[in-house]
């Protein structure tokens, strides 16, 4: 059967159940002794990993959601601004590069007086393959075997140049992946940064996903930009209320050494003690 029974505290879980789906705007089917009928796991193929810990953890986040987070206005300001400026310095560099091409439509078009922007992206992989050779790499080929631009690869260029400073630098990769950089900031963080200094941001928590984690959007508040000036506009949604920044050290590293001894009674890692060797 397509659902999961609330036999034991059903009242609670029934709040429970609910504040899930109201926190992502759904309301769910109540069976006729409180099962939760579809579409509670639907979305995740009728798999659920761990109902109870995935249950306290939607009913935390929901909580957690409610109660939002707010952003300052003078840093929000800030960001517009100094995005801005990045985005007109990197166009530049790519239109005196040739990697950017402006038109201006004539009086015979519809868009007579726009500009229309294209991008000219054999200069671009021509420049990627010229530093990943120097850098001795080979470049990274697509299904149609042309050079590949996407983050990673323009990443590993930008890491060579600074690696090895016998490689002629740049400045047209550099452009590119600052462009793409504030690209992201314009289109995903701006809005929901501008709207959080009068009202407080709710993201959007999925906590039913196939790897057991959580996922956000609108915006995506677990993983905002660690560069750009994002975060530092966030602010406690009360005053009098503060942020508790919280991590595990190497936490990933540090279950693989213990892991890696449970199963064969040996790790290097965890007997000196340290993660990074």
């Amino acid at each position: 059967r397509r659902h999961t029974r609330c036999s034991r505290d059903l009242e609670f879980r029934r709040v429970l159940f609910r504040s899930v789906f109201h926190s992502q705007g759904q309301e769910p089917l109540l069976g006729y002794e409180g099962e939760i009928i579809e579409p509670l796991f639907e979305r995740n193929n009728w798999q659920v990993r761990d109902e109870a810990n995935q249950c306290r953890g939607a009913f935390a986040i929901t909580a957690l959601s409610n109660s939002g987070l707010r952003t300052d206005e003078n840093a929000v300001n800030t960001l517009v601004n100094t995005t801005s400026v990045k985005d007109a310095f990197a166009r530049k560099a790519l239109t005196d590069a040739g990697a950017i091409k402006r038109k201006v439509f004539g009086p015979m078009s519809k868009h007579y007086g726009e500009i229309q922007e294209t991008r000219d992206m054999s200069i671009v992989r021509a420049e990627v393959a010229r530093v990943l050779s120097e850098a001795g790499l080979p470049p990274a080929l697509s299904a149609t075997g042309r050079v590949q631009t996407d983050k990673e690869t323009i990443q590993m260029c930008v890491d060579a140049l600074d690696r090895d400073a016998s490689i002629a630098d740049s400045k047209l990769l550099r452009a590119y992946q600052a462009l793409a950089s504030v690209a992201n900031i314009k289109e995903k963080w701006i809005a929901p940064l501008t709207f959080g200094t009068t009202l407080p941001i709710h993201g959007r928590y999925n906590t039913l996903l196939e790897t057991g984690r959580v996922s956000c959007s609108e915006p995506n508040l677990l993983n905002p930009p660690r560069s750009g000036g994002v975060r530092e506009c966030f602010v406690p949604p009360r005053k009098g209320d503060v942020f508790v920044c919280c991590d595990y050290s190497t936490g990933e590293l540090r279950t693989l050494a213990q892991v890696t001894y449970s199963l064969f009674g040996f790790s290097h890692m965890r007997e000196i003690g340290r993660a990074h060797v």
